[in-house]
């Protein structure tokens, strides 16, 4: 009987496979295909945990900056009815120097005055244009963001998704204390 435990012990061995990054090992008769979609369903969670982390940090950065670009549009918004009233106010202006120096008057007010509009609209042109600017860079802001997660989500996959592929087959030899004889049974064959 203990010679029958050592021919087993010594013979027969479980095939297992194994990887060592997410340190899973098959069980015992499950083949390597169904091995390997149980590593790419571990790494699957694992990528979600870390997606999920790093979308957080972005998505409420992101959420930042669109909050930002909404305040500076109604900035613009108003810049540019003032910049429009500006604009009309010199209009007139420029209109009555220029009935009025038909007319006959010898007045610089008109003239100087007209000059002065044309400044206060140009000045109001130019805050117009300088939050243009600046809601410009926040959008560019906003879109290097989104590339930026983009990018590390694919990183992320890349390294899980390799992590999964490394899967090696082991050869495990039996313990004798795993060997249980219970019945003896005596074969024999006739020559």
């Amino acid at each position: 009987l203990q010679d029958f435990k050592n021919f087993i012990y010594s013979q027969l061995t479980i095939k297992v496979f194994a990887n060592k990054e997410l340190n899973v090992t098959s069980e015992v008769n499950e083949s390597e295909e169904a091995f390997k979609i149980r590593c790419r369903e571990i790494v699957d969670k694992m990528i979600d945990r870390e997606v999920d982390a790093i979308k957080d940090r972005y998505l409420r950065k992101i959420d930042r900056l669109e909050d930002r670009a909404r305040q500076e549009e109604l900035r613009i918004e108003k810049l540019e009815m003032e910049y429009k009233s500006k604009k009309t106010e010199e209009l007139v202006s420029a209109g009555e120097s220029i009935l009025g120096f038909l007319m006959g008057s010898k007045s610089r007010r008109g003239l100087s005055s007209a000059a002065r509009r044309r400044r206060s609209t140009s000045s109001a042109k130019n805050r117009v244009k300088m939050r243009e600017n600046k809601l410009e860079q926040i959008k560019d802001d906003i879109q290097d963001l989104k590339e930026e997660l983009e990018d590390k989500v694919v990183d992320i996959e890349d390294k899980y998704f390799d992590m999964a592929d490394e899967i090696e087959a082991r050869e495990i030899r039996l313990e004798k204390n795993d060997i249980l004889v219970s019945n003896h049974v005596i074969l024999w064959q006739l020559v």
